[in-house]
């Protein structure tokens, strides 16, 4: 059972487990667009003026980053969620407790 009959799949070992993020589809289009520039004369120039290159791995870190932050904050909602809950049923108990002496 979860914790306080909440959650009842809860597990403390998926908050610390990670796995890092998959890849976005800009980098798999970022990888096609160099591998038609390199296919194709005169059009590698072209992308490589884009910036389908340096640029997207740069776009691809900060998209990483932001999921890592989002996963993180959702992590540190739910502890600070089930702290909660365990106060809340604690000072409930010690409150019965307490009315029976």
């Amino acid at each position: 059972m979860g914790v306080g009959g909440v959650g009842g799949n809860y597990n403390v070992g998926n908050l610390t487990s990670f796995s890092p993020p998959k890849e976005s589809g800009f980098s798999k289009f970022g990888k096609v667009l160099t591998s038609l520039g390199s296919a194709i004369p005169g059009v590698g120039g072209a992308i490589s003026a884009l910036g389908a290159g340096g640029a997207n791995t740069s776009f691809d870190r900060q998209y990483q980053l932001l999921q890592l932050q989002s996963e993180m904050q959702q992590q540190a909602q739910m502890i600070n969620m089930i702290s909660n809950i365990n106060k809340t049923k604690h000072e409930a108990s010690m409150a019965a407790i307490r009315n029976v002496k």
